[in-house]
């Protein structure tokens, strides 16, 4: 393997896939470690463009993330037929590793844990950016307690072929339903898969188990996982609800954010606390004395934990670089290690009582969880003797004798030291020193005058490449420079080569330059080879131009794959009509392959209504819009649109028309004013049995039906007779509305004029 990837250095390989690798490398640009997430292309075959495509639009939607609890994304490009991206480099452990080693978790932890992952997740949700594959091992815990979600603005790659058939990938475990049916993901699909992870760290089994691809999609979409207070009876059913409303198939029955779910575990353990006295004090005899310490318990070590605990601080004090301590006195044998040793009372550390447990129950044997400890174990354990063994027969096999340690020789005092030092420099020749001295002398001289010699061999080679020859003049001659003899160094040459000419034209004599002194060959550097980069440029919607440094052609219309791009920065201009043009700055490397997608905004277009009167209310496509003119109405959507004006007491109006991007359309009627409904006059043979009377200057509307027996209304006043039915109007304009029950609604506009009847015969259509 390589030891470069582009220009970053691998350090070491942190995990491998069947597609891919993270490694720890080195950048050398920013001087800093930082995680390499690598995806080899070739494998991914035709899918591989859409895939790049789709990370490339998602991690340009995380620029504005900011959160110490999601780690950095720096940078993601093609590099040597790989798709790599560059995150933060998270010293610590992962949810993942510390489900395998099965080291439990407390209310503390889940709260802290949650706490903090929430804080992130509400931060990205906040910004419309989600996590498409978040799992245990995209959840890390800092060595000083931070908690990071990893991935952001790349967890496509994760999720990519979670849809395989056979064994599952391990993100499929924590999918939420909606998108394994392919809808979009949303805070609440987060949440969802976070109460996944919080399921197993509680249970240590997965909520949604299965070898089988299909059978866990199908889990995930119909069936609900056993309450974890089932599979763990020491649980609080208080928060095995939490969790299994955050693991609800409805989005809407969920938590809508991470506060929430904050919330839920924090009123788990309020709960806890208050509850914890009182089952206390209810025990009786010794019981009720503990009752007012109830959340600290004394722990009965045995000595195989006495044996864990020692070799876990080991490991600690070799992670850390701390110095090891001295050996222990040796531990029992095996045979006797679960036996238990009840310690003094006054020098055994206390422990909390973990509130997610039964109330009641002793502290288990089971790894303690370090944020349950208030106070540290003692650094030295007691050697307790394990008890007498049963005579058994003496195995005849022979034993090897041991070595005998020999006795560490006494120290000596320093004094004692100095004066036998002192005794043993008297007994020294004192020629021997005279010899060492002058010996000493000579070296140090031999080692300046070399120094001496070498600066003055560099100051003499300066000297000589910089002399001038001295030229006479000649009238007849022209003047010429003579190569150098055989013995002239290279550079020489080329420095005559370089410099200019000041010989006068007409000197008879031949110059020759010779250097005083024979010059080094000077190392000639190889000038760096240039390779042009490519650049991919792609928009959503496509078909848009593209500018590079203000340049274009009419072939460069998205998605277009440049080539031939000289190293450096390129200012990028992508326009199509109707949207807003979007500029970028991106730098291309020398013989690399660098990816640009851009979102273009829609530009909408504005419709100018107004009205005479004003004060009529807008509807648009049917709709009210809540606005009355006149008004400035924004339309987003191109295209044919329906504008109604309705007033009281006028006729309506509207239009129909046809917009685009960036149009602006007027709209400006006069409403016609209708008729007065007041003294509506019923004619016919029951003139007066309707209420007629003088009906002069008023004219007759005659309304027949077919069938008979049709509602009439007027302006929207019902008329008191159905149909047929005569009635008498005041001159104007009127609605005339005829319905019937089964029947399609008929409506007309009148104009009464005075002197003339008018007559309505209707044929009404069934619905």
């Amino acid at each position: 393997m390589s030891n470069k990837i582009g220009r970053f250095e691998i350090l070491s390989e942190i995990t491998r896939s069947e597609t891919g690798a993270v490694y720890k490398v080195s950048d050398p640009e920013s001087g800093q470690t930082v995680a390499l997430k690598t995806l080899q292309l070739p494998l991914l075959g035709d899918q591989a463009g859409v895939l790049v495509q789709r990370i490339l639009q998602e991690a340009a939607g995380i620029r504005v993330l900011g959160s110490h609890n999601i780690a950095q994304l720096f940078g993601a490009e093609e590099i040597d037929g790989q798709f790599c991206a560059a995150m933060e480099y998270v010293q610590g452990n992962s949810i993942a590793t510390m489900l395998a080693r099965r080291e439990g978790f407390s209310i503390w932890d889940l709260q802290d844990i949650t706490r903090q992952a929430c804080q992130g997740l509400d931060h990205a949700h906040s910004h419309n950016v989600a996590h498409y594959s978040l799992e245990p091992a995209k959840i890390m815990v800092a060595w000083d307690g931070t908690v990071k979600l990893l991935s952001f603005g790349i967890s496509s790659m994760g999720a990519f072929g979670w849809h395989a058939a056979g064994k599952p990938i391990e993100v499929l475990y924590y999918m939420s339903p909606e998108q394994i049916r392919g809808e979009p993901v949303d805070a609440r699909s987060n949440l969802f898969s976070l109460a996944a992870i919080l399921y197993e760290m509680v249970t240590d089994q997965k909520a949604f188990p299965g070898e089988d691809a299909d059978r866990v999609s199908q889990q995930i979409l119909k069936q609900m996982p056993p309450p974890p207070d089932q599979l763990n009876r020491k649980l609080q059913p208080a928060l095995s609800q939490v969790i299994m409303k955050a693991l609800a198939k409805a989005p809407e029955a969920r938590y809508q954010n991470g506060q929430e779910l904050v919330n839920g575990l924090e009123n788990c353990k309020s709960g806890a606390a208050t509850k914890s006295p009182a089952k206390k004090s209810s025990e009786p005899g010794s019981q009720g004395a503990a009752a007012e310490h109830a959340d600290t318990l004394p722990v009965k070590k045995s000595a195989a934990a006495a044996v864990g605990t020692a070799s876990a601080n080991a490991t600690s004090a070799h992670s850390t670089g701390a110095p090891k301590r001295q050996s222990e006195p040796p531990p029992a044998p095996a045979a006797h290690l679960s036996a238990t040793v009840v310690e003094p009372e006054k020098a055994v550390p206390s422990f909390r009582v973990d509130p997610t447990m039964v109330q009641g129950s002793k502290v288990a044997g089971k790894n303690v969880s370090f944020s349950d400890v208030t106070e540290l174990p003692p650094l030295k354990e007691e050697y307790v003797a394990p008890p007498p063994l049963a005579h058994e027969p003496v195995d005849p096999t022979p034993v090897a004798p041991l070595r005998q340690i020999e006795p560490a020789k006494p120290k000596l005092p320093p004094r004692q030291v100095a004066r036998k030092a002192v005794s043993e420099i008297k007994k020294t020749p004192p020629k021997l020193f005279i010899y060492s001295i002058g010996g000493a002398a000579a070296l140090i001289l031999l080692v300046i005058t070399i120094i001496a010699l070498r600066i003055h061999s560099d100051s003499s080679g300066e000297e000589g490449s910089s002399a001038v020859p001295t030229t006479s003049k000649a009238p007849d001659s022209a003047a010429t420079v003579e190569p150098a003899a055989s013995n002239t160094p290279k550079g020489t040459a080329a420095l005559r080569a370089a410099a200019p000419e000041h010989i006068v034209a007409g000197d008879a004599r031949q110059i020759s330059v010779r250097p005083k002194y024979k010059l080094r060959k000077a190392a000639v550097a190889a000038a760096p080879v240039v390779v042009p980069g490519q650049l991919t440029v792609n928009s959503t919607p496509e078909g848009a131009e593209i500018h590079v440094d203000d340049q274009t052609d009419a072939s460069w219309v998205t998605p277009f794959n440049m080539t031939g791009l000289m190293p450096g920065a390129h200012t990028v201009r992508v326009s199509k009509p109707g949207y807003s043009s979007e500029t970028r700055t991106i730098e291309v490397a020398s013989n690399s392959k660098s990816f640009l997608v851009v979102q273009l905004a829609q530009v909408s277009a504005t419709a100018l209504v107004s009205s005479e009167p004003a004060g009529a209310s807008l509807f648009m496509d049917g709709k009210d819009t809540g606005r009355v003119t006149p008004v400035q109405l924004s339309v987003d959507k191109p295209g044919t649109h329906t504008f109604t004006l309705k007033k009281q007491g006028y006729l309506e109006e509207n239009t129909t028309a046809t917009l685009q991007s960036a149009q602006t359309f007027h709209f400006s009627p006069t409403l016609k004013a209708l008729g007065t409904t007041d003294d509506i006059k019923i004619g016919g043979k029951f003139k007066k049995l309707f209420g007629g009377g003088d009906t002069s200057g008023m004219v007759a509307v005659s309304v027949k039906t077919q069938p008979k027996g049709a509602q009439i209304a007027v302006n929207n006043r019902i008329v008191d007779k159905p149909s047929p039915v005569e009635f008498y109007l005041n001159p104007g304009t009127y609605v005339v509305d005829i319905t019937m029950s089964g029947y399609r609604k008929v409506h007309r506009v009148i104009e009464v004029q005075k002197g003339a009847k008018i007559a309505m015969d209707e044929t009404m259509v069934r619905e």
